[in-house]
């Protein structure tokens, strides 16, 4: 089989994209037999095009390893030429606009499967061929709340596969792209319209987009536009996002969508009318992290098919709907706690039964009038369900560890203006499964800290911020064996670095940010022998 694939190898030429993927046509291969189909099917291109000059040997390459593909997976690869060219799009967004296309076949779902599962196979199988490039690296830099996320993209090469393919097919079958320059009569057959860069668009004929399914402003500046009542006769809609958008006005009879599935209107500054109740079909819902500007709450109790939730704030939501979203997988919520009663409902929720939930994700903020602070945390970290917490205000102290009074399921930790007098690395370094942590603001209020042998057994990413008392910082060898990533920020009474960074192996990435020069000045220095193993150390906004 090694004589087989270096006879394989040699039309690739040395290119690395061309022998990543000739080895992604072969990893699920294991005879010899196998091999030799390949290798044949590899010598009918050559032969039946004449093919002899090397860069067009690599190109037919490329082209066996989408002729190998299954037919759903050929109309997702095809979808990718939609955008620009070098663009890197959110693999989750990928996701959803495959989802909504129609390219993703509801009977590949297996038991307890969802839509999105399906795609990220999709995704997996494109990726593993080499055909799509998945960027995960910025997951190392992710705090507990606010995570980069994974993104994707076409090496040129691919992309100018992809584009010649397109054109020898129903380009209708790909979810063509319309802008503002094109024609009435592509505007009545446009089943898709994104805005890329900030192009711009007359909003008052959206009506005349008839087929639409998906409609994607993310990232457009509106400056106050309102958007047509029209966009409730889009009656095939399955997409709508405006992601990122800044003062626009959603109209009321977005209500009338009842084909809607996905529906992004994270970040931005959007007035969205009490309405989305009625849309009935809807799958994925994502809101802006803050709604301030609301005349009354939410109502949701309409969204039962609903899986995805991401910004539901106790303060511009409907808490009682939530027990008619039985299908949620992931749930991301903002609870603004004054009294218990709201508290004691999540966790009710969270910790039911009959619902599906998968991934959680709490942002916890005290008002200063809550009676017993520490008894609202304690519970916030037993919920059963909980995966990430951000807890925001006074609470004093932790729990005391022990299983009962800490979720098995918690990977990430956020505390902020905590005023922890004793050090709280002693009880969370015994979390097992927790792989980020951030000690922010006020956090704690103590000068020393230590992390113990064998203390956080999974943790990967840690930032200390503004923990304005921090003098000393003790790790231990044998603490923290996983740490990859480490922030240490405006902690101003911190001298030196901590000799136990020698022993943090795995460490990849340090941040020193609005430090003392001082400090600065001996990490580059003296003490730059704790750190020669560390890949990146990033020093930024030094302070006198």
């Amino acid at each position: 089989m090694e004589k087989k694939g270096r006879e394989m190898l040699q039309p690739c030429k040395g290119v690395p994209l061309a022998i990543v993927v000739l080895g992604g046509l072969l990893a699920n291969r294991h005879t010899l037999d196998e091999w030799e189909r390949v290798h044949y099917s590899l010598d009918r291109y050559f032969m039946g095009e004449g093919i002899d000059k090397p860069d067009q040997r690599v190109q037919q390459v490329l082209a066996l390893s989408y002729k190998d593909l299954p037919y759903q997976l050929k109309s997702c690869f095809l979808y990718m030429g939609n955008f620009p060219e070098d663009y890197n799009v959110r693999i989750e967004k990928l996701c959803l606009l495959w989802i909504a296309e129609g390219m993703v076949d509801p009977k590949e779902k297996v038991e307890g499967e969802t839509m999105m599962d399906v795609a990220g196979r999709y995704l997996g199988e494109l990726a593993q061929r080499s055909m799509v490039q998945v960027d995960s690296s910025n997951e190392k830099w992710s705090g507990v709340m606010s995570e980069p996320p994974e993104t994707c993209r076409l090496h040129d090469l691919m992309r100018e596969l992809c584009l010649s393919k397109r054109k020898g097919e129903d380009s209708q079958s790909h979810g063509n792209v319309c802008d503002s320059s094109s024609s009435s009569t592509g505007i009545n057959k446009t089943r898709k319209l994104a805005i890329y860069f900030g192009l711009g668009i007359n909003l008052r004929n959206l009506k005349e987009f008839k087929l639409l399914r998906v409609l994607d402003f993310e990232g457009f500046k509106f400056y106050q536009k309102s958007i047509s009542e029209g966009i409730g006769k889009l009656i095939h809609l399955k997409y709508l996002s405006f992601r990122d958008c800044w003062g626009v006005k959603l109209p009321s009879s977005i209500g009338n969508l009842q084909f809607l599935q996905i529906l992004d209107i994270h970040g931005g500054d959007i007035y969205i009318p009490n309405v989305l109740w009625k849309l009935e079909s809807l799958r994925h819902l994502y809101l802006p992290y803050y709604m301030e500007d609301i005349n009354e709450k939410l109502t949701l109790d309409g969204l039962s098919r609903l899986e995805i939730l991401e910004n539901f704030d106790t303060h511009t939501c409907v808490l009682k709907d939530l027990f008619k979203l039985t299908e949620l997988r992931n749930f991301k919520a903002r609870v603004r706690v004054g009294c218990m009663e709201d508290m004691e409902t999540i966790i009710n929720y969270l910790n039911a039964t009959s619902h599906q939930l998968r991934c959680t994700y709490l942002h916890i903020v005290l008002a200063s009038q809550v009676e017993e602070p520490f008894l609202v945390s304690r519970k916030a970290f037993t919920i059963r369900r909980l995966e990430r917490l951000e807890l925001q205000g006074k609470i004093g102290k932790l729990p005391e560890y022990r299983q009962n009074h800490f979720s098995a399921s918690l990977t990430g930790i956020a505390l902020f203006n905590s005023g922890l007098t004793e050090d709280p690395m002693t009880t969370l370094e015994k979390l097992p499964n927790l792989k980020s942590l951030v000690l922010g603001r006020e956090s704690y209020v103590g000068n020393e800290m230590v992390c113990s042998a064998g203390g956080f057994p999974q943790l990967r990413i840690l930032f200390l911020s503004y923990l304005m008392k921090l003098e000393n910082w003790r790790v231990d060898e044998g603490a923290l064996p996983l740490l990859s990533s480490l922030r240490i920020d405006g902690c101003k009474e911190m001298k030196s670095l901590l000799e136990g960074l020698k022993f943090l192996t795995k460490l990849e990435r340090l941040e020193i940010w609005s430090m003392p020069k001082a400090f600065g000045d001996k990490v580059r220095g003296e003490d730059s022998y704790i750190i020669r193993h560390v890949l990146s150390v990033e020093i930024l906004w030094p302070r006198d």
